[in-house]
């Protein structure tokens, strides 16, 4: 008995195989006639010498070796399946082996197998006839006797792999298996019509199918081969296709990109809807769709990072520092929706780029100033003409990540208009709840934000609406003493500029004494970015002396400041060394820090009217009626003064628009201060809102404010006494150069400034008389 292991060859249970007599011998088989042939077939390719027990499938073919030609060829007739009981390989790599009949569970009907045999029959010479040789061929087809040995005599040319060869000759109904070699025989046959005559036509449904599947996997291959010899003629669709493919959408995501790719196949390129498809594709392709993995962050290393791009601000730098430790513990990658208030220049865009930096991820920066449309945060419906993706998916698109740390820039000067509120489309953005679905119109399919980690920035709370401020931790930027911009502005903003403008470190000296008057005398802020204006011009200054000097060391000096800046000193306000009755010193806080302010009171001939001048706000007029009516019932002996001249309230710089109830308390000792005739020290300020029933109430912006108190040599500063927790956020240099006075009543303030005397009245009883 002859044992021959095949692989990717096709066995039949009866007929005729045919093998080469090179490829039998290489096998191990001994090419006898009429021997007994046991063939079974490998798992996977192995050399005779190196087979091994258990590569091989458990159903094999018996047969008789009847013909050995001498044109190089024989033939083995198998009769019937066997099964492979037990199978033995000793060291010499014999075989030995342990068979068995395998029957059929199902016959073949006769005539609908020889139906079948003639179909094929007639498929292969259709074929045969687009070869020179189809009469040597149609002879061969018409010894066959059955469906196996055309597929047998096909095995070498066809393309299905070992396992579906395998599963047929294993399949033991024979109705099925013959229509799974007739599947086979048809598929192989189409294939090769198709490469030899493309336009062929076929008349049944099943051809049909199989013919689209050949020319698929034809088109496959062959473009496959096209794209590795010239690569660089890929076309686009191709291009799409692949990226579509390695992108890792999501399943929506994906069914969309296809069917947009789809149509954009069948438009083809003069179709005006082809560049808007084309873009569409290329945005939502170059996008990062894989969740990345959470990183453990290094505190150390973050908190180096942060101390290493940004003096003072320790406050901020806490905060995010915990904000890194929680999302290491719950192995998020990202946390509380931050949003950083301040002035101007303090730094809050850039310590943006810093978190990023500790936190190794990628940065962008989205500007919202401005913006009136809800579009640019949903993006615009692509059936409008130069539709484009929102400014969030924007951002997400050029950082090339999923889990990138975006800025949202000037979040309190977003408008609305007739086109939609851009401010609650951020709600949506925003909710860390909502947002791992965030829907663009342009894409119209859910892209994930949640590992974004969004930090807001804005000068002033006013403007942003409160859903949108509910989603946000509100972290104050509360502006740099003048020790901190010294300090800033010689550990990073001249290095900076000299680098800058080409000056190298031994060819200028700028004293701290210059550094120190151009921050008191030439910038008016609570950040840095006007200090930074003013010495890039410095060192521009600096770089014409150089280039004229040949490169000889310069020194800085006071003289050459009004020169070099183009500028004259900024005007502060001061405290006077002397102050009338009726004038008292009070502190406001603005958009570009603290500033102190005079509230300024005159008594006219006239009808008891009060007239008020400045450029108030609503709310500050009505802080100066409250002030009137209080210091109308605190002074009952004085009403008479009232009713026989006009009150004239007065803050000085009339054109700049001013408002807020925090100078109640000191327009009501302004008043107090005219009516009793007695000044208030100069070196005194205050700040509160005041109620008629004399009590000062907490108001906000504090560290600006007695910031601005210090800068003005201001020497005691009245504040309510709810707002003493405050203090905590307030420089120690500013507490310790102002007497900081907590009050919780206008007669606390009135007695401390000198304005009354604590034996001259009850101011409770006062007040009940009056209204009594």
């Amino acid at each position: 008995m002859i044992i021959v292991p095949v692989y990717n060859k096709q066995l039949i249970p009866s007929g005729k195989i045919y093998f080469q007599t090179d490829e039998f011998k290489r096998a191990g088989g001994k090419a006898v006639q009429d021997e007994k042939v046991v063939l079974i077939q490998n798992k996977y390719y192995q050399k005779r010498e190196e087979m091994s027990e258990d590569n091989y499938y458990p159903v094999g073919v018996s047969g008789v070796l009847t013909e050995i030609s001498p044109d190089g060829y024989l033939v083995v007739e198998a009769s019937h399946r066997v099964n492979i009981d037990e199978l033995n390989i000793d060291e010499s790599g014999k075989i030995d082996l342990s068979i068995s009949r395998r029957y059929d569970t199902e016959a073949v009907d006769e005539a609908e197998e020889a139906a079948r045999l003639n179909r094929l029959k007639n498929e292969v010479k259709d074929l045969s006839s687009r070869f020179q040789f189809s009469g040597f061929i149609n002879a061969m087809v018409d010894t066959m006797k059955n469906v196996g040995e055309i597929v047998a005599s096909l095995s070498y040319w066809m393309k299905n792999s070992n396992e579906d060869k395998y599963a047929i000759i294993a399949e033991d109904n024979a109705k099925k298996r013959s229509e799974m070699m007739e599947k086979e025989v048809v598929e192989y046959v189409e294939v090769a019509k198709v490469t030899t005559d493309a336009a062929s036509a076929q008349e049944k449904e099943y051809k049909d199918i199989y013919r689209e599947s050949a020319i698929k996997k034809q088109m496959e291959y062959l473009q496959k081969e096209l794209d590795e010899m010239h690569p660089e003629n890929v076309t686009d669709i191709q291009r799409f296709e692949e990226k579509i493919k390695q992108s890792g959408m999501n399943e929506d995501a994906r069914k969309e990109a296809e069917k947009v790719l789809q149509r954009l196949k069948q438009e083809g390129k003069n179709s005006p809807e082809t560049g808007m498809l084309y873009d569409y594709l290329d945005f939502v392709t170059g996008l990062s769709w894989d969740k990345k993995e959470a990183e453990y962050i290094d505190l150390s290393e973050a908190e180096k990072i942060l101390n290493e791009e940004h003096y003072g601000l320790d406050k901020v730098k806490k905060r995010i520092i915990q904000q890194i430790a929680v999302m290491n513990l719950k192995h998020k990658q990202s946390g509380s929706i931050l949003l950083f208030v301040g002035a101007p220049g303090t730094g809050k865009t850039s310590i943006g780029k810093s978190i990023a930096k500790s936190l190794n991820r990628e940065y962008v920066r989205v500007s919202l100033g401005g913006i009136r449309d809800e579009a640019d945060i949903r993006g615009h419906r692509r059936t409008y003409i130069g539709a484009m993706p929102g400014r969030i998916m924007d951002g997400i698109n050029k950082s090339g990540v999923s889990n990138p740390v975006m800025v949202l820039d000037e979040i309190d000067k977003i408008g609305a208009s007739y086109n939609g509120d851009p401010a609650s489309a951020l709600l949506e953005v925003l909710d860390p709840e909502q947002n791992n679905t965030f829907t663009d119109h342009y894409m119209n399919v859910p892209y994930d934000l949640s590992d974004v980690l969004f930090i807001c920035t804005a000068n002033s709370l006013d403007t942003i609406p409160e859903p949108l401020l509910n989603r946000m931790e509100v972290i104050s930027f509360t502006g740099y003493t003048p020790a901190e911009k010294l300090s800033i502005a010689r550990k990073h903003l001249l290095p900076k500029s000299m680098d800058a403008m080409g000056i190298k470190e031994d060819q200028i000296e700028v004293s701290d004494e210059i550094i120190e008057t151009i921050i008191s005398d030439y910038t008016r802020e609570a950040g840095v970015r006007g200090l930074r204006k003013r010495i890039d011009a410095l060192c521009r200054g600096a770089a014409v002396m150089l280039s004229k000097e040949n490169g000889k060391k310069i020194e800085i000096s006071k003289e050459q400041l009004r020169t070099d800046l183009d500028m004259r000193p900024v005007h502060h306000e001061t405290v006077p060394k002397k102050q009338k009755e009726g004038v008292v010193t009070g502190l406001a806080w603005t958009s570009v820090g603290g500033e102190i302010l005079y509230i300024e009171t005159l008594f006219t001939k006239g009808k008891g009217q009060t007239i008020i001048t400045g450029k108030l706000g609503d709310v500050m007029k009505e802080s100066a009626q409250i002030a009137v009516s209080l210091v109308k019932s605190i002074f009952p002996e004085k009403e008479k003064m009232f009713e026989e001249n006009d009150l004239h309230i007065h803050v000085p710089e009339g054109a700049v628009p001013k408002d807020g109830p925090s100078a109640g308390i000191t327009m009501t000792t302004a008043i107090a201060s005219l009516v009793t005739g007695r000044p208030v020290a100069p070196d005194i300020a205050m700040t509160g809102e005041v109620s008629l029933r004399g009590i000062v109430s907490p108001i906000g912006g504090l560290p600006e404010k007695l910031m601005a108190a210090q800068r003005a040599g201001v020497k005691t500063a009245f504040i309510p006494a709810e707002n003493e927790q405050d203090l905590i956020d307030v420089a120690d240099e500013v507490k310790e150069k102002l007497n900081i006075i907590p009050v919780n009543s206008v007669r606390e303030v009135l007695e401390r400034t000198g304005v009354i005397d604590e034996t001259e009245f009850d101011m409770e009883d006062s007040y009940n008389k009056k209204i009594g």
